[in-house]
């Protein structure tokens, strides 16, 4: 007689449910009549749609579709909203004061990186101009060897001007090639002093230790855009998956999976108030122990402090 009365439903269940909690002690009255009415109001929409719809797949959640179908998404997805949080969490302790990257991870303060970057493209500046000056003088240094007399049978210019002095693959070390060459045929001239000091400026403008720093930090930085890939992807296919999921779900089906859901929901609430019972007797009770705690120790000094007063009393009164 009361098909499809939510209200109706609720006052015979809120009957029924204290009838039969009425001989436990743990949750008085109140509070079992009380946590079935939160518990009808959360769900009060999920129960209009029931009454007037039926059990349709649409009321299960998504979670629960791909928890019961698709779990290695779900896994997925987890693992990379767990690493992301890590990563995120450790981005704003480097910004934080006194910061120190004890575990090694190779993140960097902000600021840090801003000023190693901007570094790093002052020092980049200065080599590439270094091995610019480097392969000129090489070349020039070659020309003039060779206009001094016949060059060593096998003497290339590329392997001497151009092998290793491109911007590409800076290699100043490859300067000490004219070098031998030019101290090979006897030729003294101004431009080998300006190979040596373009080498030598240049392998200290090489900058590997400041890119090794950021590139360690920068492949944290990439983690983290590859993680919200993942995430946004992994949403965006979920959906898909539950939308075809759901379509596969009879009602049949849908009724048992919308009521165990009821279930473990209203077993939840009844919890939830057994556990803050629990917490205000652990307070309570640790309440008297800060209060009242007192050692065997300490009785035993206070005794022996009485002891002594006592003692003392009686040897000023001539007892003894």
């Amino acid at each position: 007689g009361h098909a499809g009365n939510v209200y109706a439903l609720r006052r015979i269940l809120l009957a029924s449910i204290a009838e039969t909690f009425k001989d436990q002690n743990l949750l008085s009255p109140y509070q079992v009549r009380g946590a079935f009415a939160n518990y009808i109001n959360q769900l009060k929409a999920d129960l209009k749609s029931i009454a007037a719809s039926g059990w349709g797949p649409e009321l299960i959640p998504d979670q629960e579709i791909l928890a019961s179908q698709f779990p290695e998404v779900l896994e997925v997805q987890e693992q990379a909203h767990a690493r992301l949080a890590e990563l995120q969490a450790l981005f704003a302790a480097a910004d934080e004061e006194d910061f120190e990257d004890t575990d090694e991870t190779g993140v960097l303060p902000s600021e840090e990186v801003k000023a190693l970057k901007s570094e790093l493209k002052e020092l980049n500046a200065q080599w590439k101009q270094n091995l610019k000056t480097l392969k000129a003088a090489a070349t020039d240094l070659f020309t003039e060897i060779k206009e001094a007399g016949p060059l060593p049978k096998g003497a290339k210019k590329g392997y001497y001007c151009n092998e290793g002095l491109s911007q590409k693959d800076g290699q100043f070390t490859n300067g000490q090639r004219i070098l031998d060459l030019a101290e090979q045929v006897g030729i003294i001239s101004t431009f080998a002093a300006t190979v040596q000091a373009a080498m030598e400026s240049g392998q200290l403008a090489k900058a590997d230790a400041i890119e090794h720093k950021l590139s360690t930090h920068k492949a944290l930085e990439d983690e983290v855009k590859a993680l919200k890939a993942t995430v946004r992807s992994t949403e965006k296919k979920q959906d898909e998956l539950v939308e075809a999921a759901r379509a596969k779900i009879s009602r049949d089906e849908a009724r048992q999976v919308i009521v165990e859901r009821l279930g473990r929901l209203l077993l939840g609430t009844y919890r939830a108030y057994l556990r803050a019972d629990q917490r205000a007797c652990v307070a309570a009770i640790e309440n008297l122990w800060s209060k009242y705690a007192v050692t065997a120790r300490e009785i035993e000094a206070e005794r022996d402090a009485a002891s002594d007063r006592l003692r003392g009393f009686l040897e000023v009164l001539g007892y003894e």
